[in-house]
Order: C-alpha cells, then structure tokens, then sequence
C-alpha cells in the first residue's frame, strides 16, 4: 500500500515501469474493520472504504501507464476477502497456496513470484 501511495499520491507513476503487488489488501480488508485509528492508524487506513481506500480507489488513472500486476490467495485469511488484494487495473493473478503466509514462502508461489520479477 505504500507504494500505491507513492505512485499514486506523490507522483511516484513517471519513475514506475511495472509495479507487482503480493497479498496486499489493494481495495481494504475485513480483518482492519475492528482496529481503532487513535491506536493503530496505518492498520485503520486498511478498512474497507477508509479514507485513503476511498481516495485511491477514486483515481487510479495514475496507475494506467504501469504494467500492474496483483497476485493473491483466494483463501487468504489476513486479506478478506482475498479478491481484494486485486489492484483496480492490470492483470490478476491467484496464487495455489492456501493462506498468506505462504505468498512469499510457498514454494509455488515463490517460483511464479521468481519468473514475474524475472521478466524483462
């Protein structure tokens, strides 16, 4: 989400060729719902419809030039629902693991993770 910030809201977009998100919660999450903003604000701006979730979502033209990817786990269970680790443009891609520990640590994963880095 930080990068998405970045892109986004400081004109990060002209210096971004390809921007690949991994499991974050791109349009919010279920599991920040409960978090109070006075305690944990970077969690609270993960709520669905929060303030910067809304603010990103309004305008991703800049995201329009970028070859943008999201991959997720359908079944994950720190982004809820998993579809929205999806970036509102680009192409989207499930991975076949089973939670989000293993976005970056399953072997699957890892290896498709590997090749789209590895892309010219």
């Amino acid at each position: 989400m930080i990068a998405r910030s970045w892109i986004q809201l400081l004109g990060g977009a002209s210096r971004t060729r390809r921007f690949i998100s991994v499991g974050s919660p791109q349009q919010g999450t279920l599991t920040a719902q409960l978090c109070p903003t006075w305690l944990m604000a970077g969690i609270a701006d993960l709520k669905l419809g929060s303030p910067l979730m809304r603010r990103l979502g309004d305008d991703p033209s800049a995201l329009a030039g970028i070859d943008c990817r999201s991959y997720y786990c359908v079944t994950d269970h720190m982004v809820v629902p998993g579809r929205s680790a999806r970036l509102p443009v680009g192409k989207a891609y499930p991975l076949p693991i089973w939670n989000h520990r293993n976005l970056v640590r399953g072997e699957s994963a890892v290896m498709i993770l590997t090749r789209a880095l590895l892309e010219p």
